[in-house]
């Protein structure tokens, strides 16, 4: 899988995560598969001395998926509709999310 068969929303929610490079994501909506920001989203830098920092490949252009990114694009399409509480990004890449889902039957 690359980046020219995903949609645009997750080409750009990609991008984010890549500019973020480390940090967290916090309070996104997902609604259909399709991951959306609100008036209480919030992305929190965390910050790294730049002589450990990595030079990456930038985003430019198509390139392959890392198998944690779909990972979590395609546990965003089959779960659908709920609300990410916080997405861990290190390194540009999802590596931790909470969602939380409604709770409808008991």
């Amino acid at each position: 899988m690359n980046t020219d068969s995903i949609t645009p929303s997750d080409r750009k929610l990609l991008a984010e995560f890549s500019d973020l490079d480390y940090g967290h994501i916090y309070s996104l909506d997902l609604k259909d598969g399709i991951v959306t920001g609100n008036a209480s989203s919030r992305k929190v830098r965390t910050y790294k001395p730049t002589h450990s920092k990595v030079t990456r490949q930038g985003t430019a252009g198509a390139f392959e998926l890392k198998d944690c990114q779909v990972e979590f694009l395609q546990q965003m399409h089959t779960i659908g509709n709920g609300f990410i509480r916080s997405i861990l990004v290190q390194d540009g890449l999802p590596v931790y999310w909470e969602i939380e889902e409604p709770l409808t039957t008991i």
